[in-house]
This record gives structure tokens, C-alpha cells and sequence, in this order.
């Protein structure tokens, strides 16, 4: 489910608090359709910060553990 890039992070304090679409995709080596899907589906949250999209760090570390 996750590309390779997901077993390559040692060191979540690098992560931003909030992230937007394109840094999931890189973090997790997928497109963003693919990110799309995962929050439609549940599997990630996404809050809106004004007309953006942002995702919690904690939110994207809990995915990734469940994965």
C-alpha cells in the first residue's frame, strides 16, 4: 500500500507540524489521486485551513504505523 519511501523515515522532528497534498505524496512515494482515495476512504484525515487542505503529522505518523 505505501511506496518505499514510507520505511525510509527515521526522523518524524523533520516533518511539519501540517503538510499539504505534495508532501504526502513524496513522504509516502505515491500520486496524489492515491491521497485522495485514502482520505475519502477514511484512512487519513485531512483538515481544511482556509481553502486549503493540510494533514497533522500525528495523523500521517498513525496511518503509516496502521499500514
Amino acid at each position: 500500500m505505501l511506496g518505499p519511501a514510507y520505511n525510509c523515515i527515521t526522523d518524524w522532528d523533520k516533518v511539519p507540524v501540517l503538510v499539504d497534498y505534495g508532501y504526502v505524496c513524496n513522504l509516502f512515494r505515491v500520486t496524489e489521486p492515491t491521497v485522495r482515495k485514502w482520505v475519502k476512504e477514511g484512512k487519513i484525515k485531512a483538515r481544511r485551513v482556509g481553502n486549503h487542505v493540510r494533514f497533522a503529522k500525528e495523523d500521517l505518523m498513525e496511518f503509516g504505523r496502521s499500514a
